[in-house]
């Protein structure tokens, strides 16, 4: 399956979450933004705050697939075992849910245990 309109591409950027708080376990959602800037593409996750304040370790699961094809039914993770609250900003207000992690290490990561994202918005693009 081609990935095309921009409808199609954020149906394949929610990410599942799952945050370690000592033994307890936090679950939530999030969902990939991507900006242009002269250097490329740079991804964020944008999540709730109450999922990343205070996690230890984060586990990413997305949907899975090659070179900006999304794999249905397929789910690719990565876990970040040094998480802490370095890795994220949270809104100026804390009355306000809202927190941005940059993806980068994320991707790294999963480049080197060889497992992808699919969907269009990881496809490498150029500027017009």
């Amino acid at each position: 399956m081609r990935v095309e309109t921009v409808a199609e591409q954020v149906f394949f950027t929610t990410v599942f979450l799952t945050g370690r708080v000592g033994s307890d376990l936090r679950i939530g959602t999030g969902f990939v933004h991507a900006v242009e800037t002269e250097s490329g593409s740079a991804h964020f996750l944008i999540t709730n705050r109450h999922v990343l304040d205070g996690t230890e370790e984060l586990t990413l699961r997305m949907c899975g697939g090659t070179d900006g094809v999304p794999a249905l039914g397929q789910a690719n993770q990565v876990t970040v075992t040094s998480f802490g609250s370095e890795a994220w900003t949270g809104h100026p207000d804390p009355r306000i849910d809202v927190a941005v992690m940059p993806l980068w290490d994320v991707l790294v990561e999963m480049n080197r245990i060889n497992v992808g994202p699919g969907g269009a918005f990881f496809r490498r693009r150029r500027r017009p």
